[in-house]
This record gives structure tokens, C-alpha cells and sequence, in this order.
């Protein structure tokens, strides 16, 4: 049992160091052993927060698996069938350990021993552009036993029915498990042995993915970013900040937190050849729609303070949606500010949004980013496993502070 838990922390906590990987409490992990029983990532835990005592449920594979055979669950609302899968997951736990098993616990029940489900930066560039079918032949069409391939499904339950039938065709077909399956807008999944493997398999996907758009953005050209001296910059930095802070109190009724920062990854958002079309695409992937609410906010620049702080307002303002108001805004040439209401989630919301806009420039560089449908943007807010994870980062009390990064 101790060499089982070994590898599901040793591959919980590698790729949950690396935020190029997973984002905020994204990305799942699990490791099967003594035939029936599956260690599993706690929903909305940070995978680097995994550890021998903490983070994960122990639950049994056959009940798990039961839970995807069972057609009455087909003929529930949605609500109720996210209700009976969450107390059927917790009815699955061996454990009195802490936090209920992740969504996609039953989609990790079908694949191979020792399973990493990744949200990777440069692949997703190519999962979230219009030609990534044509892509990821291209870059994976060598691969044996054959990468699987699906386009976007929403989380839970129906992605686990359609990888239940899909995994069907593919045993058929290929006479064993996928060690590697694609899904569209949202992500990588990497089964095999044990811990090194999905590691290492995990680590080639990406390298041949960052050459791809190392190509890509080789043939491109830069934008000019708007020049800002450093002494203007703090004055609109510190007044950008006020007017936010006062914006977000009001629309999310409660105090906030906000952060600046003008990293290599907003910087080369800005550098890109139309940063304001690409920050107005609608959410690419379900964390960034969960996290960030959607877009980040795109405010052009302006040197006066008060002239800014009026742009800033109106912009917010425009798409407005109470607790669902996007939480990033993008000020040409100045940076990003993220507003929210714990620590936890001004971190979260951080890390998606850098995450998202490298994304963002990666598929336009493949051809155009393609977002998610309107009807899933939706089914993240109001799905109770996305109320529930979004829960976990509110809890930290809030203060008006400004952090550079």
C-alpha cells in the first residue's frame, strides 16, 4: 500500500508544482491498487497540496464503476443526477479522511492503473483552436497503442459516459486501455503502470506541443505595447487599483482583494497582433470560466488618472453580472488586476487567467481559438460540483490590499 501512495503523490505533487500544467484546484490524479480499491484526488484540492495524510479518498473501483452502468441516473435532471452522483461518490469511500473524491472519479475507475489528468498550457492551445483535430495528428499520429481523441464534454457524469463508450470502441479496436486521451477545450488524460511512465509520457505530449507553437510563433509578428514610464506607471497602477477595489466592493457586494502583475505571460498577451479581439473570446476552458468568470475585461490605455479610472468603471460596469462579474482586467500597456472576494481564489483566478491568455495567443497562432458553447459557459457556474469547488477558495476572510507580482 505505502509504494501505491507513493506514486500517487509523487505524480499528484510533480505536475501540481508546475502551473504551466494545472491550474488553481484543477487537474485530478489517481492511482488503483489491491484490485478494487483507487486512490483519488479530493475535488478542488491543489494537486501540489497532496501529501501521504491529506488530499485525496479511497474508493472502491467496482462501486465507482457501478455508478456509469446505472441507466436510471440517464433520467434525472441535471441537478438531481449531480446530487445522487455526489452522495454515491462519498458512499463509495473506504476512508474517514476529509472532502469528497473529484468529479471525474469515475472516468479515472475505467483507465489504467496510475492515471494523471492534466490541464497543460501548450496543448491546450492546440485542444481549445479550430484545427486541432488536424493538429494533433499531425504532432501524435505515431503514438502506439493510438492517442484517444474527444471533442468537448462537459465535466462529470456525461464525460464519463461518453469515455465509458468510447473506451468500449477503443478496446474493441485496439485490444487494450488508451494511455492517452485528448479532450477538447479542456485537457490531457495519461494512464499507465506506475508513476514515472505517466510522467514521462505526459512530459513528451507537452514538449512536442511547445515546439509546435515555438514554430508557429516564430513566423508572427509582435505588437508594439503601448510605452508607459515608470513614474506614470505607478500613478495609474495605484489608481487603477482604487477605482477596482471600489468597482468590485459594489458589484460583489461584499470587500475585495485585488492583485497587479505585468509577467512574461500578460506581457506577451499584449505583444500578440490583436490582443482586445482575443480578450473578448469568450471562455476557452471550464476552469477559467469557473475561476475567472469568464473574459478578462480589455480597457485600452489612457495616461489620465481620473480619465482612466472613468474607462475602468464603465468597462466593468458593461459586463457586470453580480457574483458572476469577471474577475480579470487587462489594461493595455499597465498589466492585469484580478479582483476577488478570499486569497485563495485572487490566486486562483491568477494563475487560470495567465494560463488562458497563453492559451488564447497559442490557438490563435494554430489558426482561431474556438470557446466553449454558450449552454456549458452556463452548466460550470450553476453545476453543483462547480459551486462546491468554487466554495473551497471563499472561505479565507477578504481585505483590500494591492499585490504586485
Amino acid at each position: 500500500m505505502k509504494h501505491h501512495l507513493e506514486d500517487f503523490v509523487k505524480i499528484s505533487n510533480t505536475v501540481g508544482e508546475d502551473s504551466s500544467l494545472v491550474q488553481g484546484g484543477g487537474g485530478n490524479t489517481s492511482v488503483k491498487f489491491d484490485e478494487n480499491l483507487m486512490y483519488v484526488k479530493a475535488s478542488g484540492v491543489p494537486l501540489k497540496d497532496v501529501s501521504d495524510e491529506k488530499g485525496y479518498r479511497i474508493v472502491d473501483l467496482g462501486k465507482c464503476r457501478d455508478v456509469l452502468f446505472d441507466d436510471e441516473l440517464a433520467k434525472l435532471t441535471a441537478a438531481e443526477r449531480e446530487a445522487e452522483i455526489a452522495s454515491r461518490l462519498r458512499e463509495c469511500c473506504t476512508d474517514r479522511l476529509h472532502g469528497r473524491p473529484s468529479v471525474e472519479t469515475n472516468l479515472h475507475a475505467l483507465l489504467g492503473r496510475c492515471v494523471a489528468h492534466t490541464h497543460p498550457v501548450a496543448l491546450n492551445a492546440l485542444l481549445c483552436s479550430e484545427d486541432s483535430e488536424k493538429i494533433l495528428s499531425e504532432l501524435y499520429g505515431d503514438f502506439n497503442p493510438p492517442c484517444l481523441s474527444l471533442g468537448y464534454v462537459d465535466f462529470g457524469y456525461q464525460l464519463a459516459i461518453e469515455m465509458r463508450e468510447a473506451i468500449d470502441e477503443y478496446l474493441e479496436k485496439h485490444a487494450c486501455l488508451p494511455a492517452v486521451t485528448f479532450l477538447g477545450n479542456h485537457g490531457l488524460f495519461v494512464s499507465g503502470d506506475n508513476a514515472d511512465e505517466v510522467l514521462s509520457v505526459t512530459e513528451d505530449l507537452i514538449k512536442r506541443a511547445k515546439n509546435f507553437l515555438s514554430e508557429k510563433a516564430g513566423s508572427a509578428g509582435a505588437r508594439k505595447i503601448p510605452e508607459v514610464d515608470s513614474a506614470m506607471r505607478d500613478e495609474l497602477i495605484s489608481s487603477a487599483a482604487a477605482e477596482l477595489r471600489n468597482v468590485y466592493s459594489e458589484k460583489l457586494n461584499m470587500q475585495v482583494l485585488v492583485a497587479y502583475e505585468m509577467g512574461d505571460e500578460v506581457e506577451a498577451f499584449m505583444r500578440s497582433e490583436n490582443p482586445k479581439r482575443l480578450a473578448e473570446t469568450p471562455a476557452l476552458m471550464p476552469d477559467q470560466q469557473l475561476y475567472c468568470n469568464g473574459a478578462p475585461v480589455w480597457v485600452d490605455l489612457n495616461i489620465d488618472p481620473d480619465a482612466l479610472r472613468n474607462n475602468l468603471r464603465c468597462a466593468v460596469e458593461a459586463v457586470e453580472d453580480g457574483a458572476n462579474t469577471p474577475l480579470c482586467v487587462l489594461i493595455d500597456g499597465v498589466g492585469m488586476f484580478t479582483a476577488a472576494t478570499s486569497a485563495k481564489l485572487l490566486d486562483s483566478a491568477g494563475t487560470t487567467m495567465r494560463a488562458a491568455l497563453s492559451v488564447l495567443t497559442g490557438a490563435d497562432s494554430c489558426s482561431r481559438p474556438k470557446p466553449l458553447p454558450e449552454k456549458s459557459l452556463r452548466h460550470i457556474k450553476e453545476s453543483e460540483w462547480g459551486k462546491y469547488r468554487h466554495s473551497l477558495l471563499e472561505k479565507s476572510s477578504g481585505a483590500y490590499f494591492l499585490e504586485k507580482k
